[in-house]
């Protein structure tokens, strides 16, 4: 890979925190279910891809706003109706999240959150002036 995306040199974009609450995601979520009755083996393994992802970017849309334990994958394991293996895959073998003081951290989050945080500075300066 010519960039493995650990270094955020790439271009990004905002990624609604609470995505996964929508709606009509919610729906989505729910015909999905339905659907993997009627897929064959291959199907469920391309999904099953796809859905690693999935749950990386849930685990970092739940970081934006709380913390995570490292005794609470379980959480997120449960709102998304799968096996707590699963996320906890994602949370220790990819270094993608580390551990820290009982917690799961994501630098990316940490930069996300600092940018948040600088904006709302710039922003009250501002009507300030």
């Amino acid at each position: 890979m010519a960039n493995d995306g650990s270094k955020m040199t790439n271009p990004w974009f905002e990624h609604d925190e609470n995505a996964s609450n929508d709606g009509k995601i919610l729906k989505m979520f729910r015909d999905f279910r339905k659907l993997v009755k009627t897929l064959d083996d291959r199907d469920k393994e391309d999904l099953a891809v796809l859905g690693s992802y999935a749950i990386f970017w849930r685990i970092a849309e739940f970081m934006h706003g709380d913390l995570l334990a490292i005794d609470e994958a379980d959480v997120i394991a449960d709102d998304l109706r799968i096996d707590a293996r699963f996320v906890e895959m994602i949370l220790k073998d990819y270094e993608l999240f580390r551990e820290e003081n009982g917690y799961y951290i994501s630098d990316r989050v940490l930069k996300n959150l600092e940018r948040r945080k600088e904006k709302s500075k710039k922003k009250q300066l501002k009507k300030k002036q």
